[in-house]
């Protein structure tokens, strides 16, 4: 330190024990004076460093090499990226000098890297957290809605109403327009249709859809249980398929309108969690309806009748109110199958069942317990009520008859026998057994006519 003047060589000895890097720098920007602090951060002793510039020792990134002298020498607090000791890494410096004697400034310099560093990492990990956070939110979210579709597959034997329920919330949560859910064994065509919403058989993208499936092998395969998730962009058409116990295939069609195809794929992986989980439900339910439904009329079969006549008996007692059972006999059934053939005969039924589900309520249970005969549970309801309806239907019947394929018009009449519980039955055999009676008096009054137990033959309405 020899060309320190004595006072300098006095502030020296008391900048050295100083934990911040402190120089004393001529008017040339030379190193006249070191602290033990900056030999370590430069890694080199004084003695190879004192009467050298400082940007020598320091120097900083070629962007801020235009302004070096402000940078390193003004009196405002800096932070300047610099190369120690050669080093290729970048290090962090915080710098600022106070003008000290005469042709003298002192720098004092921080080293801010592992701060720096601490900093970074500390926004890095917050970043990554908040990232941890949304990818959390959108699985409760997907969670949150799965459940609410198995839960809405599982609450009602209504399929129709749980598509469109499950289409509304594919349409609120992943930008769906409509659903179509196939059932077939070989080919899925406009009649395997199970069920389905917002689609429309004329719509340009099912006609695309329907002949591309047609041109895909749907033959079962041994451990094959489920087709490729599909996008097909031309259609704006997502499909997944799903081979069942029964070996039918699920075909799930999703409507995606062009705008949102890039949000809906964004939740691809998940939809086909959630479709493979609901095909399932859908095929168990269609098993489930198969087997309380009867193929012909796709009216609920006698063995769902007993079922629902017990518990409505049930829910009567227990809540003290009255329901009505009414016994049909189709007249003169027998003629039509043998003047027009069984197929004919089918038919008739069928429009004999689509002009029950007409005349009565969505919470009258229809079924269908023989060949020509139906019964209908109505809960909730006298036998003035009941009469009302039976008379409505007797309408109907009259005012719409079974047209046949050569064109001839069939007359629908019906035999009926209404029984109120409990009024006139205490359980289950003894209400069917009083209501089979008024049916039997309704009979062979004349047919078209219908009978209340323990009252009074009632007109007709033939």
């Amino acid at each position: 330190m020899k060309s320190m003047l004595p006072l300098e060589e006095a502030i020296g000895v008391v900048l050295d024990d100083a934990l911040d890097s402190v120089v004393i720098l001529d008017p040339e920007d030379k190193l006249v004076f070191v602290n033990e602090a900056f030999e370590r951060l430069v890694g080199k002793s004084r003695k190879r460093i004192l009467g050298k510039t400082i940007h020598s020792v320091l120097p900083i990134t070629s962007s801020q090499q235009s302004d070096t002298r402000n940078i390193l020498m003004d009196d405002q607090l800096r932070e300047v990226e610099v190369f120690i000791n050669g080093s290729a890494s970048l290090f962090a410096i915080q710098t600022k000098t106070y003008p000290f004697l005469p042709n003298r400034r002192v720098t004092v310099l921080r080293d801010v890297s592992l701060e720096r560093r601490l900093h970074q990492q500390y926004k890095t990990q917050l970043q990554e957290k908040e990232q941890l956070i949304a990818q959390l939110d959108r699985k409760i979210g997907e969670l949150q809605v799965l459940v609410e579709v198995l839960n809405t597959s599982l609450s009602d034997v209504n399929a129709d109403q749980n598509v469109i329920k499950i289409t509304q919330l594919l349409q609120k949560q992943y930008f769906v327009h409509g659903l179509i859910i196939l059932e077939f064994d070989q080919k899925p065509k406009a009649d395997t249709i199970l069920f389905s919403h917002g689609f429309s058989l004329s719509d340009s993208a099912v006609n695309v859809w329907m002949e591309y499936l047609d041109k895909q092998s749907w033959e079962p395969t041994e451990g094959k249980k489920i087709i490729e998730p599909f996008f097909d962009k031309e259609a704006d058409i997502y499909h997944f398929a799903y081979l069942g116990k029964n070996y039918f295939w699920y075909l799930f069609g999703l409507l995606v309108t062009k705008e949102a195809a890039g949000k809906f794929l964004s939740h691809f992986d998940f939809l086909n969690v959630l479709l493979q989980q609901w095909s399932v439900i859908v095929e168990n339910q269609s098993l489930y309806l198969s087997s309380i439904t009867d193929p012909k009329t796709q009216l609920y079969n006698q063995r769902y009748f007993h079922h629902k006549l017990k518990s409505e008996i049930a829910r009567s007692r227990r809540y003290k109110s009255v329901f009505c059972l009414v016994l049909i006999d189709l007249d003169y059934f027998k003629q039509v199958n043998d003047h027009f053939g069984h197929q004919e005969g089918d038919l008739f039924l069928i429009h004999v069942a689509k002009l029950l589900r007409q005349n009565f309520r969505n919470v009258d249970i229809i079924c269908r317990i023989g060949g020509d005969e139906f019964a209908v549970i109505l809960p909730h309801t006298n036998v003035e009520g009941a009469q009302i309806s039976v008379e409505r239907l007797y309408q109907l019947g009259k005012d719409h008859p079974y047209v046949t394929q050569q064109g001839k018009k069939i007359p629908v009449s019906f035999s009926i026998g209404i029984g109120e519980f409990p009024t006139y039955g205490a359980d289950e055999e003894s209400l069917f057994q009083v209501t089979d009676q008024a049916l039997y008096q309704a009979k062979n009054a004349g047919r078209g006519w219908y009978r209340v137990f323990s009252l009074p033959l009632n007109t007709g309405m033939t």
